[in-house]
Order: structure tokens, then sequence, then C-alpha cells
């Protein structure tokens, strides 16, 4: 995407806003209209004190009128600087929601490829480079197209137009060089983008897992990560910096510059009557009106390579298609909980295609009942628990829920059929009960104790000060890893779905614990489909239906008496683990 393309994309950001920014460029003529009358009755005053006839009563009208002007430019100045940077952070907000939105619409497979420390940096850097660009960069270009021009005009028909044009020389040459440059910069701020997105990653990473690095002590290698991320976003914010301070020392330059030709040739026009002292003031004053526009350019330029950098990463990210989404038939309304599975084989994007997790995979899991699966590490369990949900796409055809392919039903609508708690548990940094009635009205308290009750949750929540109003802290820090586990799935069973699945979500849940969390389980949802995963084949003993899985196939299925009678894979995990536990006790 070239840069015009990338100032068209920046205008689709604007457009909605177009009456605040007609307004703060009218506020801004106003101003810089205003400022050019000032030098000219300053010069006046000089003009008519020099003539040695004065009188303090003769200036007071040019002062009155100076006061009347700045009076002017204070009014005005607040109204553009409220319209255009308001304009801004309103800009900045409803991107930020663009990007909120975007993020939430994105699909499981994007995470496993993008990195936490990236992303926040579009929040962060990306937000606050478009807020620029949109509000002090519009302003800044705005202000030295406007300002220039009009006071190189007021110089032409006021003073002398060959002291303009010495005066003013050094201008086209900036523009030039400012623009080669800006065209290094704007690759420069890409860069830098990148890099501290690099290093918020890191750092985030170091923070949550600050707990492991200390006790493997690895302090020092996380320090060495760190500290090479953080010399690799200073070496190219040096090298910003460096182009920065270039286009910083030539305005300096051509500002000295205009000073000492204006002198140097002004000062010989005065000597020479050619103009007044009043008229070479006032032509001086002009010129140091100048200054701002200038700055404002290299800042301007700054801004604007920032901005454009940031508008392509979040356009590139704004274009990235969801794997997951609502076919255009999508049904609302799915009648039945029975799951089945047909030739279901699937392998993960951007993996081997001769990789497959999963293998011709045919099964039924019957509705209003409890199917348990089991397997070996990494037999594709989780794998096809991720197929049933759609956090990856099963191949059409291949996954039915109430005898509709679960592609032709509506996210939403799958999302409130199935209830999933995984082995990877996450909690918001909120209360007990806030954190248990997530999509479901919070004022239900006895559907939330309820729900802990078969969670066997209860029982530890009355031992806090706070009981259900306690903040369990960030990723719930305060909790043990059973009360994680436990909580997660009293959040779960209060969504009463149709369809519950429990992936490995006891594994921090002692035997006895996990047994009457499932006899729990078995004794309220008589009506509904429940799938428990887990190793410990003593806790799916009173499963209806036992499913077997190993490297991706479905090895064997059947109630637990009749696999124990088959005497294979099934048989040797429960004689296995029946030995461990007699070893551990």
């Amino acid at each position: 995407m070239n840069r015009f393309q990338l100032f068209i994309k920046l205008l689709h950001y604007t457009k909605k806003h177009y009456i605040a920014y007609i307004i703060g460029l009218l506020a801004l003529i106003i101003i810089d209209v205003t400022e050019l009358f000032i030098p000219a009755q300053t010069g006046y005053i000089i003009d008519t004190i020099k003539t040695g006839n004065a009188v303090i009563s003769s200036v007071y009208p040019f002062l009155i009128k100076i006061m009347i002007f700045i009076t002017i430019v204070t009014l005005f100045r607040f109204v553009w600087r409220y319209t255009l940077f308001g304009t801004a952070r309103r800009i900045e907000t409803e991107m930020r929601k663009k990007l909120y939105d975007k993020f939430s619409d994105l699909s499981q497979e994007f995470y496993t490829k993008n990195k936490t420390g990236d992303l926040m940096s579009y929040f962060t850097n990306d937000l606050n480079a478009i807020r620029m660009i949109t509000g002090p960069g519009f302003l800044m270009i705005a202000d030295f197209v406007l300002m220039t021009s009009l006071i190189i005009f007021r110089m032409i028909t006021t003073t002398d137009l060959v002291l303009t044009l010495v005066a003013c020389f050094p201008l086209p040459l900036i523009s030039i060089v400012s623009m080669v440059i800006t065209k290094k910069m704007h690759s420069l701020y890409e860069d830098k983008q990148q890099a501290f997105g690099g290093l918020s990653d890191i750092t985030q990473e170091s923070i949550s897992g600050v707990r492991v690095i200390k006790s493997f002590i690895q302090y020092y290698g996380a320090q060495n990560r760190f500290n090479k991320s953080n010399e690799k976003n200073r070496d190219i914010t040096i090298k910003t910096i460096q182009m920065e301070a270039l286009i910083s020392a030539l305005v300096q330059f051509a500002i000295g510059f205009s000073f000492f030709t204006t002198l140097l040739y002004g000062g010989y026009l005065t000597t020479q009557k050619v103009i007044s002292l009043g008229e070479f003031v006032a032509f001086y004053e002009y010129l140091i009106l100048l200054i701002w526009p200038s700055f404002a350019l290299g800042w301007g330029i700054n801004i604007i390579s920032k901005g454009l950098s940031s508008v392509k990463r979040i356009e590139a990210l704004l274009d990235v298609k969801p794997a997951i989404f609502d076919t255009e038939n999508a049904v609302s309304e799915v009648h039945g909980n029975d799951v089945e599975i047909k030739g279901l084989t699937f392998s993960y994007p951007h993996t081997n295609d001769s990789s497959f997790s999963l293998k011709n995979i045919h099964l039924s899991i019957d509705k209003n009942k409890i199917t348990a699966i089991t397997g070996r590490t990494g037999s594709g369990k989780t794998t096809f628990i991720n197929c049933i949900t759609r956090t990856f796409n099963p191949p059409r055809g291949t996954v039915f829920i109430g005898g509709v392919d679960i592609l032709d039903i509506k996210l939403s609508s799958l999302r409130s059929i199935i209830s999933v708690v995984t082995q990877d548990v996450f909690l918001f940094s909120a209360t007990i009960s806030e954190n248990i009635a997530i999509g479901v009205n919070r004022g239900e308290n006895d559907a939330i104790v309820n729900a802990s009750k078969i969670a066997s949750f209860h029982g530890n929540v009355e031992e806090f000060t706070e009981q259900y109003e306690t903040i369990v802290g960030e990723r719930g820090v305060t909790l043990s890893g059973g009360q994680k586990q436990r909580l997660t799935i009293a959040r779960a069973i209060i969504r009463n779905s149709p369809i519950l699945i429990l992936d490995d979500a006891m594994s921090a849940v002692d035997i006895d614990t996990e047994k009457k969390i499932i006899n729990n389980i078995l004794e309220n949802r008589k009506n509904m489909t429940t799938i428990l995963i887990s190793h410990r084949i003593s806790s799916i003993i009173n499963a209806d239906k036992i499913i077997v899985f190993d490297e991706g196939e479905v090895k064997e299925s059947g109630t637990h008496a009749t696999l124990i009678r088959q005497g294979g894979l099934y048989k040797e995990l429960y004689e296995r683990q029946k030995i461990e536990e007699a070893i551990n006790d």
C-alpha cells in the first residue's frame, strides 16, 4: 500500500468528523489572518514615534487594535484546539473500539501466530500515532501551508519583493530535503513499531511468568532476552531520532540564515531609505511569525511518517479475514443436542498435510448421556473438542449437532449450545461471583451458589472473608489450581447449556473431589449431553459411553465393563493407573 492509498485510508477515519475539521480550519484561518495585522501596527507605532512630533495619545489607536487582535487570536485558538484535538481523541476512541471488535472476531488460529505484546502495541503506539496525525499533524501541516503563504504575501505587498525572496530562499530547500528524509523515516517507524511490539511481548511474558523465572533460577536468561530486545528497540529509536534531529537542524539553519540575510539586506534597504524603519521592524516580525510554521513543518513530517506507518499496520490487521465465521445460510436454532461425527480427518493449519491430528473419526455422542473420552497424552482428544466447538473449522460434512452441520450453525448459537471448560484456566481480575456469572444475569445469586455447589467450590468460597465478593486477582492469583478449575466448572454449569464439555478440567483436583463433581453433574444434568475428557479412568467408570483415542484415531468404544472385557488399550491404561494409585497410597 503506497503513501497515497494510506492517505485515502486516513480520510476514511476522519470523514464523519468533517464539520469539526471545517470549524477548526476556519478558526485557524481567522487566527493566522489576525496575527498578520499585529506587525503592521508595530511598524506604524515605530514610524509615528520616529517623526519626533508624536504624543502618547497618537499611538493609543494602534495599541488598542493590537489588544483586539490578541483577544481574537486567544479566543479562536481555544476553538481550534478544542475541535481538532478533541476530534483526534474521538477518532482514537473509535479506532480502539474497531480494533477491539476485530480482535474479538478473529479466530484462535490468528492468536497462535501473533504474540500478545505485539498485539498490545496496536492499542498503544499505533493508536497514539493515529491520534497525533489526525490532530496535531493536521494542524501543523495546515498551519504551515496557510501561515507561510499569508506571511509571504504580506511581506511582498507591504515591504519589498526582493527582500522577501532573499529571506525565504531556504524554505523550498527544506521542503525538498524533508520529502527525501520522510521516505527513509517511514520505513524506520515501521521497524520501530515492530521492535516495540517484540519488547512489549517479552516484558509481558516476563511479568506473567515471574514465578517460573524465579523458581527455575532463570532471571539472567530472561534478563538477557529482555536486554537484547530492549537494545534493538533502542538502536532503531536512535536512528529515528537522528532523522528527526536532521530535520530540526535544517529548520534551525534555515531560520538562522533567513534572519542573517534579512538583517544584512533589510538593514541596507533601510539605510538607503528604500523602506522605513517601521516597515523593516514589521518585516522582521513577519519573519519571526514564520518560525512556528517552519518548526511545524519538521514536526508535522515526523508525525505524518509515524501516523502513516501505523495506518498501514492497522489496515493490514483489519484486512485479516477470520478463519471462523458464519456462512450465508447459517441457522440460529438447532433442535437436539446429540453429536454425530462422520469421517472426521483433521490437521492444524500451516502443518504438514500428511500430519493428521485426527484420522477418519466415526462416532455418535448421544443426547442426554454422559460420554467420556480418554487416551494417552497427545492422542487427539483436545483436537477433537476443538473441532466440535469450531475453535478450528473441521471439514464440511463431518461434525453435526442435532442433525445440522456445525459449519451451518451461527457461531453465537453454537457458543450458547456448548459450554467448555479447558485445562487452560483463565480468570478475570474481578470477584468470584463476577467470574462465575459471565454471560448470565449477575443478580441470580441462588444460581451462582447452586453452580458452585455442583462444582464442589461453595465450601471454599465460604472460607473467604468476602465470600462471593472476593477479588481473585489477576488470572486468579489468590486461588489455588484446584479452586480455579472448580470456579471455571461452576462458570460453565450456570449457563445450563445443552452440551457441557470438560476437557481434562479437573487435573488439579484430587480424585475424591473429582468423583464428587462428576456425580453432581450426573445428578443435575440428566436431560443434557455431557462430554468428559480425563486421563483418570477411575473418574469416568460410570459414563454411559467411553471412547478411547490413540494417535488421532478411535481405538475402542463402549462401557467400562465392555472395554475391560475386550482387553485392549483401555484395560491397559486402567490397570496401569490402578498400580500407580496403589503405589501412591
